[in-house]
């Protein structure tokens, strides 16, 4: 009886992964519906004709500069971000060192 039972909860498993897969060509931005309003998401392709405000800034805080992979890897991501925005490292507020406390 156990062995059904595991048997037909990993088959449940396996098909709840698959059921919500697709296949990833549709670039249409998505509807999210909360209970005080709807915000409409973009994808990437969609911000050509988005223009960043002039006083816009970001800001990102790291325990270590780039000499270490880990926040290096957050630092590039950001910076790719804001030039995928028609931003430059102007609009970046980057404080490395900081320590965790």
């Amino acid at each position: 009886m156990k062995k059904l039972l595991t048997l037909v909860m990993a088959l449940v498993f396996a098909l709840g992964m698959f059921a919500g897969c697709g296949n990833g060509a549709d670039n249409t931005p998505v509807e999210l519906k909360t209970k005080t309003n709807n915000v409409q998401v973009k994808t990437a392709e969609n911000y050509s004709d988005y223009t960043l405000p002039a006083d816009f800034k970001v800001g990102l805080i790291c325990l270590h500069d780039n000499l270490s992979t880990y926040d290096k890897n957050f630092i590039d991501a950001m910076k790719e971000a804001i030039a995928e925005l028609g931003g430059t490292e102007a609009n970046l507020m980057l404080k490395t060192g900081i320590p965790e406390g």
